[in-house]
């Protein structure tokens, strides 16, 4: 449909962009998977895993991104 505007189709987003920046690192191999062993023994994703961790060392607040649980 020529001209048609998206708003309100396709799923919503999940975060707020105003309030969220995207990360990206470079980890060797072995941390990368020690990273994802770590969080799925955890029961974590990746992002929640990191998240917690870098709001320990920090002190700021870390909320979890309230996505589905994981499945063993």
């Amino acid at each position: 449909m020529k001209g048609s505007s998206k708003v309100g189709r396709g799923r919503p987003r999940r975060w707020d962009p105003a309030n969220y920046k995207t990360l990206r690192t470079r980890l060797t191999l072995d941390l990368a998977a020690a990273t994802a062993d770590e969080a799925a023994r955890r029961g974590m994703t990746m992002q929640d895993f990191v998240g917690e961790l870098i709001s320990e060392a920090t002190g700021v607040p870390y909320d979890p991104q309230g996505g589905l649980p994981l499945s063993a």
